[in-house]
């Protein structure tokens, strides 16, 4: 991707959901999921104007490596959609793929 933003995630409870929401047997089921983040948050701060770009995001805990989303601004609001296609478990935890 040409423009692309990688943010640290630490709400794991918040990803752990939108994973088990999206995804399948390792496979993205379901592209209408997505975070979304008000005004106040770091994430909008970072995100504004960034719409149809990918965000990657890396938590430790939990991912191996990063997941990539779609970034969309929607009614004063930061919405990240999910894009990555599937994911395998590695060590207890999520790597993407693709």
């Amino acid at each position: 991707m040409k423009h692309e933003i990688k943010i640290e995630f630490k709400d794991n409870n918040l990803l752990t959901d939108l994973i088990k929401s999206c995804y399948k047997n390792g496979v993205l089921v379901d592209r209408t999921k997505k975070l979304v983040f008000e005004k106040d948050t770091h994430i909008f701060n970072l995100c504004k104007g960034l719409s149809n770009h990918t965000a990657r995001l890396w938590n430790e805990e939990l991912i191996d490596g990063t997941i990539r989303l779609i970034i969309q601004e929607e009614n004063d609001t930061i919405c990240l959609y999910p894009c990555s296609i599937r994911y395998e478990m590695d060590n207890n935890k999520y790597s993407f793929l693709i």
